[in-house]
């Protein structure tokens, strides 16, 4: 059969080519026709667009939150046997891809050779917030055409956190209980008020005629004329007050600093940091001196990465490597050689077809990275250079002395470094370098975006020899990100270095490491309980090699919600290792063990070795999915009883 072009010249043949117009076949080009008795007719022309395979688009489920996730399916009316079939997409509504979610392919989906559909899952970055949307359109292509269902949606919810187990009378009870401690109320001798003006004046410092805090210099001014003043109440005004990384100021004694709202108030650090190789602030006292009777409350803390970031210097950690693909428009980065992990996350990346300052955001396994910014061009077997990490850590509060108080305080983009040790304690109270701290409460707080990978939203610390006494964490918040790694907030909940009778009660922590960390110093005396972890990798832990007890402590009424985390080692729910622990009380906590993330798939419900004289039970594990599970408690004198599995069987490790 030949072939021949085929020009329109009559009435009848552009009723013709009208037809294959609205059949979408039209073309700007001669027409192809193929000799034959039907090679003129309407139904022959649209035969070749209606045989073509159909693909169509569907999301399950199509709510979600963050402990969740859900899979985009496209689906072919009809398996190419030869060849895999690409179909490329587009993003858009209100989440947006890197920040609120990433996608296991962020380009294209690929339905292989032989199937019907190809798969593209879509994993919740965060947790906080309003709801968003994640909408995804497919793109037309040559060799497909796209059903009427070429786009949908996920939504993604605020999480819904679960209610904890109220506290059990524990049996035995531990010899030494918190002294409940009130929670300090000054009362300043005198008050200031400072105010973002716009008319350009200075002000007396009055409420009806406030100081001038509108640039980074008038605030810091201000604030460092004040130094000579002690129970003093500084108010601060709506909006956000900048000051200095290496700012002449500090928190004075009995000050009350008192922003106008959670949300309303910023303190934001601005600056350098360049050539500053420890750790900086939003607010601190002098860690030499007794810094008593503070309050700090209704405000945020900014730490302010973004700024803060490019000023710092490079430390430990940077590699080149050779062989990386990039796509236009994707943040995909793929590299046989790379070994990402979530250590590279905030580092820069540099090379040919990547935006400037970009840096990585997530690590999807050892040959995958998420960047900040899409690739600008395609390319393959590209020179990369990932930068090092950072070489300081940035804070938000650290008050050295007794009866404190940080209450409804938001702090936000944090950072610390694993591979230069620099390890970040975003809301931190201690006691003095001289003498015990006590009666130091944290509460209603909330700690989310850290910036970095080595960390923890809170802690509570003494110096040796001495203590942090009768202190407590309550009805707190702390979230880190949800990126299947432990990642960002990896050394807490609650970091505890020498501590006496203090208490972690009632907070949730969303993507940290658990609820109570300690790995240094001694611990005589605490209370964990009412706390809910979701997607931990070491619900409550006791970890410190320091020599001195770990002994007197009720781990009660939790629930921990455990995923695998920890990419070379076990996720555990309750841990004791080291020295020696003794009266320990782990009663009525559910420990649930989640496989769904990207770590070693080994789990302990509860390992302590050694243990003594210590009681376990009424608590149950849960198991979802298939792993290593096991509980290990190595000691003398131990009580375990009526421990169960989620589906009423007895539990490996833990029968009396």
């Amino acid at each position: 059969m030949k072939t021949k072009l085929f020009r329109p010249q009559t009435f009848a043949f552009l009723n013709l080519i009208a037809a294959a117009l609205l059949s979408g076949c039209a073309s700007d080009r001669p027409i192809a026709v193929a000799e034959g008795p039907d090679q003129f007719s309407v139904a022959a022309i649209r035969n070749r667009r209606t045989t073509m395979p159909v693909i169509s688009l569907s999301a399950t489920p199509s709510q979600i939150n963050a402990a969740q996730g859900a899979t985009f399916t496209a689906s072919i009316s009809r398996a190419n046997r030869r060849s895999a079939t690409s179909i490329n997409f587009t993003m858009s509504g209100t989440a947006l891809l890197g920040a609120d979610y990433s996608l296991s392919n962020a380009q294209r989906f690929v339905i292989p050779a032989g199937a019907t559909s190809g798969s593209v899952t879509l994993s919740p970055l965060a947790s906080s917030g309003n709801a968003h949307a994640a909408v995804m359109t497919l793109q037309s292509g040559k060799t497909f055409r796209l059903d009427t269902a070429r786009s949908a949606s996920v939504t993604i919810n605020p999480i819904a956190l679960p209610t904890p187990t109220p506290t059990p009378v524990p049996t035995p009870a531990p010899s030494a209980t918190p002294v409940s401690s009130p929670t300090p109320r000054p009362t300043p001798a005198q008050s200031v008020w400072i105010a973002i003006r716009t008319d350009g004046l200075a002000g007396s410092g009055t409420q009806s005629d406030p100081y001038d805090g509108s640039t980074r210099e008038k605030f810091d001014a201000v604030m460092s004329n004040l130094q000579g003043l002690t129970n003093l109440g500084v108010n601060l005004g709506p909006g956000t007050f900048r000051t200095a990384t290496m700012k002449s100021w500090v928190v004075r004694p009995g000050w009350v600093i008192a922003g106008s709202g959670m949300y309303d108030t910023v303190i934001q650090l601005s600056g350098s940091v360049a050539g500053f190789h420890s750790g900086v602030g939003c607010l601190s006292s002098d860690p030499n001196i007794s810094t008593d009777t503070v309050v700090i409350r209704d405000l945020t803390c900014d730490s302010n990465w973004d700024e803060l970031g490019p000023t710092a210097d490079a430390g430990l950690g940077a590699r080149t490597v050779t062989d990386a693909v990039i796509s236009a428009g994707s943040p995909v980065i793929t590299s046989a050689s790379a070994d990402f992990s979530p250590a590279d996350y905030s580092r820069t990346i540099v090379g040919a077809g990547i935006p400037s300052g970009a840096t990585i955001v997530s690590a999807q396994d050892a040959e995958h990275a998420t960047i900040s910014q899409p690739a600008v061009a395609n390319a393959s077997a590209v020179s990369l250079t990932i930068g090092g990490e950072k070489n300081v850590k940035t804070g938000a509060i650290a008050l050295w002395g007794s009866n404190n108080l940080i209450q409804n305080v938001r702090s936000i983009n944090t950072y610390g470094s694993a591979a230069n040790l620099l390890e970040q304690f975003v809301i931190l109270l201690g006691g003095p370098r001289d003498s015990d701290g006590t009666g130091n409460v944290i509460q209603s707080c909330r700690v989310e975006l850290p910036r970095g990978n080595y960390g923890n939203p809170y802690a509570l610390s003494g110096w040796s020899p001495h203590f942090i006494t009768n202190s407590k964490v309550l009805a707190s918040y702390a979230e880190g990100r949800n990126d299947g790694w432990m990642t960002g907030f990896t050394t807490g909940g609650v970091n505890l270095a020498f501590v006496k009778n203090c208490e972690v009660d009632g907070n949730t922590f969303v993507d940290c490491l658990g609820a109570v960390y300690q790995d240094t110093g001694t611990t005589d005396g605490f209370r964990v309980t009412n706390n809910t972890v979701i997607r931990g990798a070491m619900g409550v832990s006791f970890v410190s090699a320091d020599p001195g007890p770990k002994q007197n402590i009720v781990i009660a009424g939790n629930n921990l919600q455990i995923q695998n985390r920890i990419k070379d080692g076990a996720a555990y729910g309750v841990y004791f290792s080291h020295t020696g622990a003794s009266n320990v009380t782990i009663d009525n906590n559910t420990i649930t063990m989640d496989c769904s993330a990207k770590g070693h798939p080994g789990f302990f419900g509860v390992r302590a070795s050694p243990l003594d004289a210590s009681v376990i039970s009424n608590n149950t594990f849960i198991l979802t999915g298939s792993f290593y599970f096991n509980n290990e408690v190595v000691g003398s004198g131990n009580t375990v009883s009526n421990n169960k599995m989620g589906d009423g069987s007895p539990v490996v490790g833990l029968t009396p």
